[in-house]
């Protein structure tokens, strides 16, 4: 975020299919979570918007790096990641 707000790293906005990336994210990372037998849930609220305008490629690395680690670092048990339009 610092590097956000002194301008080393600028966001790139594009509109894009939302539930599409959590679906690619979640296939991507299934894999790894049954290697650790580990259940991997993705839990999204029903009135979630389908297209969201954001930086998509920081998102999916943010998702990527929390959920990654989430999963290498838990030995047994399920991750969760639940998703809510709602703070």
């Amino acid at each position: 975020m610092s590097k956000i707000d002194t301008g080393r790293i600028t966001l790139t906005e594009s509109s894009f299919d939302f539930h599409d990336l959590l679906q690619s994210l979640k296939e991507m990372l299934m894999l790894k979570a049954q290697k650790q037998d580990l259940e991997l849930l993705f839990e999204l609220v029903d009135d979630l918007p389908k297209i969201i305008k954001t930086d998509e490629g920081k998102l999916r690395q943010i998702l990527i790096n929390i959920l990654g680690n989430a999963v290498k670092f838990n030995s047994r048990g399920k991750v969760t990641l639940l998703v809510s339009k709602d703070g």
